[in-house]
Parts: structure tokens; C-alpha cells; sequence
């Protein structure tokens, strides 16, 4: 074959393969990670402990054993407010005390709450100094910045609920009231974005864990607090991103943001008779199932009647 005929193959090759290349994303799209399969529900109970709050315990066997729960809450019922860890005058560099979820819960009288925002460093006793990574904002005043990277949850002055896509500028922050910092974005306008997490995430953070999520509803008027165990082989191992997202999708989340996971997973309820603050969830505080590490960070629902009757 001459030279010049060669070269003349070489250019059609390329060419015909560019137009497949251009054909395939036409029709398919860009490539994303390959969806992961929604987890369905083996079995599940929901109650309403109180009127603006149902809780659902969930079990699945597919695609692993998983334990989880979601608390539905209606944010237009008037007895609702959402309540965050406060600021506390510590060292310079620090803003809160650590705490468990369930004695935030005592201290600022909630009846329902989840950790929240990242923290550093890891506490073994409650009452030792954390520095947020990322937002802390608590009764209008913001004592921790948004992260230049990570998603938030924003709540204004008039009670309207956001959840923030990075980076967060003056603006949005303008007339928050209430807020916590999260980790990544898993969904955003109805559409799964656990993929862009999974990238920038290492592959033992993205697989299956234990995970704290919140969610609003398109209309910001639900939101969900989902919680779901790990490391806690044959009972219940976690979800990975990919599957938080699809299962938040699967229930109503038209956003939904990561929040801190891992050995701070942690969902408590204070039972409306007794009143008593009980862990909901098994947390592996300590790598032991049934162990509460203190956070820097929670967020929960106060039902302000209840506080009147106290």
C-alpha cells in the first residue's frame, strides 16, 4: 500500500470513529457513573410520634443487609422549628463543645435530631472544643463559614428552607437564621449528582458507610432526616452515595445533601409519653455497635408546643 493511500485510511478511520464517538453521546448522553439500583425495602413501619413528624424504620436485604430510617418532617405546621448546635466561647480556631446527638437533643429540648456538620478532631468526651468544616449558623448568627466546596442547609429569618449548591456567596448567606454545613450534593433539582461525590470522594468513603442525609421536598415545605447504620456486618453494612441518592430520590427528596457520616451517624427521638431521648438508630460511635461519639454539630426539630407544656 503506498504512502499517500495509507495515510488517506488512517484519516477516514479517525474520522469514521469521531462520528460514532459524537453518535453515542447524541443518543446516550455524557458519560456519568452507571446508576446505582434504588434499595427496596424488605420491611417497614412508620408512625407519627407527633403530629408533624412520621418515622420509618426500614429493612433491606438487597444489596446487603441495611438498616435505616427516615423522619418526615412538615415544615408548614406552625409548632415547627429547627434548632442547631450553638456557638460557645472556646480557643481561637474553635466554635462548639462536643456533644453527643441525644444530650443536644436534652440541652435545647428537641424531640427529634441528627448530627450534622464535619468536624475536627475526633472526640472521645463530650465537652472538648470542635472546629466546624463548614457551616454553623444558629439563632441569626453565623459563627462558622459555608465550605468553599460542600453543599449546606440554609433556613431564613421567615422559615424558608434551602439547601446551598458551593460556593455559597454574601447573598445567600444574607438572612439565614439557621444552618448546618454538609458534605456533598447527592441530589439537586430531582436529578442524582452522587456521581460528581464519588469522584472527588476516596473509594472507602463513597462505599457502602453509615449515613445522616437531609432532604426538602421541591416545594420546601417536607423535609427528611435519613439515617442509615453500617459497620455492623450481617445486620445492617450502609449505603453507598449512589444509593443514598437513589433512595432519597425514591422518596420524595428533590434535593438532598450528605451530611456528616461514618462513626457519627446518629438519630434520636424523645418519646412523647415518657419523654425520655432514646437513640433511634445503632450507632458505632467507637466502632462498637451501640456506641454515641460526641459531634461538633447537630440539627433537630423542636415542636414548640411541647416546649410550652415543660
Amino acid at each position: 500500500m503506498s504512502k499517500q493511500r495509507l495515510i488517506l485510511k488512517r484519516m477516514l478511520s479517525f474520522k469514521l470513529s469521531t462520528m460514532l464517538t459524537v453518535a453515542m453521546f447524541f443518543f446516550t448522553g455524557f458519560p456519568q457513573s452507571t446508576a446505582a439500583e434504588t434499595p427496596q425495602a424488605r420491611s417497614s413501619r412508620s408512625y407519627r410520634p407527633y403530629p408533624a413528624i412520621e418515622l420509618t424504620s426500614l429493612v433491606f436485604e438487597k444489596p446487603r443487609p441495611i438498616r435505616a430510617w427516615t423522619a418526615r418532617v412538615d415544615l408548614t405546621a406552625p409548632e415547627v422549628e429547627l434548632v442547631t448546635t450553638p456557638p460557645t466561647k472556646s480557643s481561637p480556631g474553635f466554635e462548639t463543645l462536643s456533644a453527643t446527638t441525644a444530650e443536644f437533643a436534652a440541652a435545647e429540648n428537641v424531640q427529634l435530631a441528627i448530627n450534622a456538620t464535619p468536624f475536627t478532631p475526633a472526640r472521645r468526651k463530650s465537652g472538648e472544643e470542635t472546629e466546624l468544616i463548614g457551616l454553623g449558623a444558629c439563632d441569626g448568627s453565623i459563627y462558622s463559614n459555608a465550605h468553599n466546596v460542600y453543599g449546606a442547609l440554609l433556613v431564613t429569618a421567615d422559615g424558608k428552607p434551602q439547601i446551598a449548591t458551593p460556593p455559597i456567596n454574601e447573598k445567600t448567606m444574607s438572612n439565614v437564621q439557621t444552618g448546618v454545613g454538609g458534605a456533598h450534593i447527592l441530589v439537586a433539582k430531582g436529578i442524582s449528582k452522587a456521581y460528581l461525590a464519588e469522584a472527588d470522594s476516596h473509594k472507602n468513603f463513597s462505599g457502602p458507610n453509615p449515613r445522616t442525609a437531609v432532604g426538602l421536598s421541591a416545594d420546601g415545605k417536607t423535609m427528611w432526616f435519613i439515617v442509615v447504620d453500617g459497620r455492623n456486618q450481617n445486620r445492617s453494612e450502609g449505603m453507598t452515595l449512589s444509593e443514598l441518592a437513589e433512595y432519597g430520590m425514591s422518596i420524595g427528596c428533590h434535593d438532598l445533601l450528605n451530611l456528616d457520616g461514618g462513626s457519627s451517624t446518629t438519630l434520636v427521638l424523645q418519646d412523647p409519653v415518657t419523654r425520655r431521648i432514646r437513640e433511634v438508630n445503632q450507632p458505632v460511635g467507637f466502632r462498637r455497635p451501640g456506641t454515641a461519639r460526641p459531634v461538633g454539630n447537630n440539627i433537630g426539630v423542636r415542636i414548640k408546643q411541647d416546649k410550652k407544656q415543660n
